[in-house]
């Protein structure tokens, strides 16, 4: 009892499979390396709202990054009743997209949004995730981060930055940010999602 292993590699991948499989026999290992930004939670969402963009909007992400525990509540005074009801206009909503996949972007979602009884939901949705949809063919990379924090910022609130994982992730925009800016990086916004 009482003795200590340290296993050293630069493999991400397998670090996690030796935590994982660690955690099977009770035994608590120190990853000293952290989580990947992708995997905490600002940065689930991020990725997330890029994959909207990269598909269009389609059902499955959309429902997915509306269905993050930090979208929704942002400027709320109750935050537990701010989340409840928009989990319940989420399910709502997501019932209604069940059958047929709708035709791409946002516009095709309001008729469904109608016949759930959420268009009012819907509209405050579709209005922050507008800004994204906007930009047809490549657009500056520096332009093209700037909006996607910015829409992160309507959904979450200024909150989202101030976490631990936050401050990361709005460092490393920020950092993408101004190296696209000098490099004069121009990127179709559907091919955000894959670049992140």
């Amino acid at each position: 009892a009482g003795r200590r292993v340290a296993v050293v590699t630069p493999d991400r991948a397998l670090a996690r499979r030796i935590v994982h499989h660690l955690r099977r026999w009770d035994i608590q290992a120190d990853d000293s390396a952290g989580m990947p930004l992708g995997e905490t939670s600002a940065g689930r969402a991020l990725l997330l709202l890029a994959q909207v963009v990269a598909d269009d909007a389609a059902p499955v992400p959309l429902i997915a990054l509306l269905g993050h525990p930090a979208i929704g509540v942002a400027g709320a005074e109750d935050e537990q009743q701010a989340r409840a009801d928009w989990l319940d206009a989420l399910r709502r909503f997501e019932a209604g997209l069940r059958g047929p996949r709708p035709a791409a972007g946002l516009r095709p979602l309001r008729p469904i949004a109608e016949k759930a009884d959420v268009a009012q939901w819907w509209d405050s949705v579709a209005t922050r995730l507008a800004p994204l949809f906007e930009e047809e063919g490549e657009a500056p990379l520096a332009y093209l981060l700037t909006r996607l924090a910015q829409v992160l910022e309507d959904f979450c609130g200024e909150g989202i930055w101030g976490r631990e994982d936050g401050r990361a992730l709005g460092s490393f925009v920020d950092d993408l940010r101004q190296q696209a800016l000098a490099a004069g990086t121009m990127l179709d916004p559907q091919d955000l999602h894959g670049l992140l």
